[in-house]
């Protein structure tokens, strides 16, 4: 069947503003994070005039960002405010679950979005438009998308209770695009799904986990268990046999398990690092840097041995970055816990991971997202992300200290509260208040309110006449101060700190854990 749109110089709004006088909704999708927020931007005014939109005070400092607003997020409210959206991973989480909630309950009318947003979330619309088949990919430059990211796109047209139909569109520029979509895509099966299962990489953390839960007491065992394994059921898994043992033999070397006789048995470390759901390669980097941390080590080369992990995806180095990060490398020469790599390819690994280490520090510095955004050229997405993985890695960090340098807690532990939080250190002891966090603690400090002791001392009436505390927060804090609030740096100790102690002296007495070569390998290189 075939329907008209009605005719116009952009066909794409033209499919968007048919969809919507209809009662429908509309998907868009495109390539790029620029092109979700400038396609939304342009086509917002249009839009106003159909969709009937209009947002209160109170969503628009949501979706603005709140208290530490973004361009990108006063970008986004504008666009919702007048019926459209973006939707791409530079969003932060509260943003992108007010646009999914509000396009299902209908307010919004179309969201304009990347290809993620069709993989991972149930949010289906009358009209699916696909505006780009390509994807520019640094050492390929623009290819094609999978046959199965274009179905999956299209497969959100249609929803079930609300659309008589569904419909999906493919844009073509010419007639030779529209040949190579209809043959590439339309008429094309998915391609097979295959396994990563048999990377070396991606393997290291799963034998791990066998060995540390006993599935697996064997290299024997370890194949078996790959046989009943998707990857075993869809390929004839040659070589495994060394591939395990190569493995084996790496976790063996770096002192997480040992072999007695044709048997494998976890190690303290290992069991450790299993039971943290960390890649065994990230483990080894973070002993490395553990190792070298003294009290004189600085925040930000404790935070670069965190983004040196393959766990830690890291940020492309844009020109504009350059000197900052130039600057960085030589006002620290010498100090790196991982130190840069001399090869040029390798080097650039290095910079991106200073680049996020650069952000953590920001972060923790209260740079507001504002400018880490403008300064780093990342959506505030990106950073939530980045937070989020370096907070559990910093954990991790310190549980390895604990093994191989306790006195490396001193300075690691409290990098975890101020990463939380992102604060710097003279805020730790105002954020152990339940109710206060980032914003709140600031504001208490600018009020000469350091401390436990200074809550005390101040009148409830004062604390609630501050910015942002009110007469609720202020008694919940006089009464958690009454009550005396363990500090962050509690040094009593609970079972698994006591266990700890016991694998750091058995690896005192055994010797274990060696340092190696800790070039690590990347998480989009699998």
């Amino acid at each position: 069947s075939s329907k008209d749109v009605p005719p116009g110089s952009d066909t794409i709004w033209q499919l968007i503003e048919q969809t919507v006088r209809e009662g429908g909704q509309c998907l868009v999708f495109v390539n790029m994070r620029k092109s979700t927020e400038s396609l939304a931007v342009k086509y917002s005014p249009k839009m106003k005039k159909i969709s009937g939109m209009c947002l209160t005070s109170d969503e628009e400092e949501i979706l603005a960002g709140d208290a530490d607003s973004t361009a990108m997020g006063k970008k986004l409210a504008s666009c919702v405010g007048s019926g459209m959206a973006f939707h791409n991973a530079g969003l932060s989480y509260t943003q992108r679950r007010f646009v999914e909630d509000n396009f299902k309950n209908g307010r919004i009318k179309c969201i304009v979005a990347t290809p993620t947003l069709a993989a991972g979330i149930n949010l289906p619309a009358r009209r699916v438009i696909v505006r780009d088949t390509y994807r520019f990919e640094s050492n390929a430059g623009n290819v094609p998308i999978s046959v199965m990211e274009v179905k999956q796109m299209c497969g959100r047209a249609g929803r079930p209770g609300y659309d008589p139909y569904g419909e999906s569109v493919l844009i073509a520029k010419n007639y030779e695009d529209y040949e190579h979509l209809m043959d590439d895509y339309v008429m094309h099966d998915t391609e097979r799904l295959t396994s990563k299962l048999g990377n070396e990489s991606i393997l290291r953390g799963h034998i791990l986990g066998l060995i540390a839960t006993g599935d697996a007491s064997s290299e024997d065992d370890v194949v078996a268990f790959m046989h009943d394994t998707f990857y075993g059921s869809t390929s004839q898994l040659y070589g495994i046999e060394s591939v395990v043992e190569n493995v084996v033999d790496f976790l063996c070397g770096e002192g997480m398990a040992e072999r007695q006789g044709d048997f494998v048995r976890i190690l303290p470390f290992g069991k450790r690092i299993s039971d943290l759901y960390i890649d065994p390669k990230s483990a080894i980097i973070l002993r490395d840097a553990v190792k070298k941390i003294s009290d004189k080590t600085e925040d930000l080369m404790i935070l670069h041995a965190v983004t040196s992990t393959p766990d830690v995806l890291g940020l492309y180095p844009r020109k504009a970055d350059e000197p900052r990060l130039d600057a960085t490398v030589r006002e620290y020469d010498g100090e790196f816990l991982v130190d840069p790599y001399e090869d040029e390819e390798n080097y650039e690994y290095f910079m991106s991971d200073l680049k996020t280490a650069l952000l953590l520090e920001d972060w923790i510095s209260e740079v507001s997202e504002e400018n880490m955004t403008e300064s780093l050229g990342v959506g505030p997405g990106d950073i939530r992300a980045r937070v989020d993985m370096a907070e559990w890695l910093v954990y991790a960090m310190n549980e390895v200290a604990f093994i191989f340098n306790p006195a490396a807690t001193k300075r690691i532990k409290p990098l975890l509260t101020r990463i939380r939080y992102g604060i710097k250190e003279e805020l730790l002891p105002l954020i152990s208040f339940r109710g206060v966090g980032r914003v709140r603690a600031r504001v208490l400090f600018g009020n000469g309110i350091r401390c436990t002791e200074d809550v005390q001392r101040t009148d409830v009436s004062a604390l609630a006449a501050m910015h942002k505390i009110g007469p609720a927060l202020a008694k919940s804090m006089k009464e958690q101060a009454g009550q005396g609030i363990p500090t962050l740096y509690a040094t009593v100790k609970d079972p698994e700190e006591e266990e700890m102690e016991r694998m750091a002296s058995l690896y005192e007495k055994d010797g274990k854990g060696a340092s190696t070569d800790n070039k690590q390998s990347k998480l989009f290189d699998f």
